[in-house]
């Protein structure tokens, strides 16, 4: 689908003004779940078990927000790409658009495109983080039940007389000997 509108016209500007409008709307709500994240990872390192709780109730409802913004943003972009002369279907990234657009929305663009950039490393090092410290939670709790349950193959068990059980011993202690 080819346009005949023109890139310097009012409706073109307008787009890309709603576009920035909605990519800061867009920054704010995933800045709101990196936040939610590192409280998380805090909640997880002091393992407060029911803040956890609470805060991925928070973080749902956050993923709802930049799910919604970002269908938005999308949409957006798929109609600046169409009107730029693309296939419909198509979309186009900010950068192109900074090759694109006056300078009135260049500076502003590339700031945004900085901030999203900042924003997902922030998201990206948080989520790892969380996820190493859930993988260690599950090992404790692992090695706490195979503890209470479990056998040591390795472990000696010592009688009253100080004479050693070979077989399989508990991994506590046995306080009755």
């Amino acid at each position: 689908m080819e346009s005949t509108l023109q890139i310097d016209t009012v409706d073109f500007r307008q787009r890309v003004d709603k576009l920035i409008e909605v990519l800061h709307v867009h920054i704010d709500n995933h800045s709101q779940l990196a936040e939610i994240l590192e409280e998380k990872k805090s909640a997880l390192v002091k393992m407060k078990y029911e803040d956890l709780k609470n805060l991925m109730e928070r973080e749902k409802v956050a993923i709802g927000r930049v799910g919604d913004i970002e269908r938005e943003r999308i949409e957006l972009t798929d109609e600046l790409a169409v009107f730029l002369g693309r296939d419909e279907g198509s979309t186009i990234r900010i950068v192109e658009l900074v090759m694109i657009v006056g300078e009135d929305h260049r500076d502003e663009l590339l700031e945004i495109r900085d901030e999203i950039r900042n924003v997902a490393d922030r998201i990206d090092r948080v989520n790892k983080l969380n996820g190493s410290l859930v993988m260690q939670s599950l090992e404790d709790i692992h090695l706490y039940i195979a503890m209470l349950a479990g056998t040591d193959l390795d472990a000696k068990t010592y009688g009253k007389h100080g004479q050693s059980d070979d077989g399989p011993s508990s991994l506590l202690f046995d306080h009755t000997a």
